[in-house]
């Protein structure tokens, strides 16, 4: 099962995910223990890492507290950038150093690919060019 966290506290979620306010984080994580109590399956905790916004230290501090002695497995997703938004991809160097915060709290991690940027047919991409022409 993934998950689309993207932030390891509601505030953040809240701004980023409108879906959050309906599904805060303490009632997901008390259904997602459940799972993992009944199937021992994984959960995979998908988060995008946008500069300066979800890519700061603190931040992955807090994503290992909030994921520690869970049966977890973070992906993490380099925003694909789009015109009619204005946010940016966190740079290499930022993700890798995020990234080994989350290892050294425990947490599995991997750096995720993303297929389709070259054509904008990646994740947050599609539809943008029409949004453009409508404003």
């Amino acid at each position: 099962m993934a998950i689309s966290l993207h932030a390891p506290n509601q505030a953040l979620r809240d701004k980023l995910m409108p879906i959050a306010k309906a599904y805060p984080i303490e009632a997901l994580n008390k259904v997602l223990s459940e799972y993992v109590k009944a199937s021992d399956n994984r959960i995979f905790y998908e988060y995008i890492m946008i500069k300066n916004m979800t890519d700061k230290p603190e931040l992955a501090k807090e994503l290992v507290t909030l994921l520690r002695r869970k049966l977890a497995h973070v992906n993490l997703i380099p925003y694909n950038t789009n015109p009619a938004i204005h946010l940016v991809e966190s740079d290499v160097a930022t993700i890798q150093a995020f990234k080994k915060i989350l290892e050294v709290g425990g947490l599995t991690v991997t750096v995720r690919d993303s297929m389709g940027r070259k054509m904008k047919g990646a994740c947050g991409q599609l539809g943008y060019e029409k949004l453009t022409k409508e404003e």
